[in-house]
């Protein structure tokens, strides 16, 4: 495990009132594609964050630790309330969470156990 030395400094505090704004939502990942045009490896994924969301897409740079048999069907956290944004001309929808590890590959975080899509982090 890395000492943390290269870790960037804590961020300024906010109000929790600000954090009340991020939405990050539970989705279960339904497709993964490769993403041949990205600068960095990465996956085209598509996640059904349930009825009141629904299915949104986005690129992630998951391929040091996850297959694309690995990632489908998984329960995945991720941001929703952030504009969409164009990578290699395919439009991210969300932000799929996870940690750097001492490589600096993305490990993900999502929970433990099955929950509802959509359901919201507290």
């Amino acid at each position: 495990m890395a000492d943390g030395a290269d870790q960037p400094e804590p961020k300024p505090q906010i109000d929790f009132s600000t954090f009340q704004e991020v939405d990050v939502r539970v989705g279960t990942v339904t497709a993964v594609d490769d993403f041949p045009e990205a600068r960095t490896p990465a996956y085209k994924l598509w996640i059904d964050f349930g009825p009141q969301v629904g299915r949104r897409q986005t690129s992630a740079q998951l391929t040091a630790h996850y297959t694309k048999a690995d990632l489908e069907g998984r329960q995945v956290a991720a941001l929703i309330n952030i504009p969409r944004k164009r990578v290699a001309g395919f439009a991210s929808e969300c932000l799929v969470l996870g940690f750097a590890d001492a490589e600096g590959g993305v490990v993900l975080i999502g929970p433990d156990r099955p929950v509802p899509d959509g359901n919201p982090l507290h």
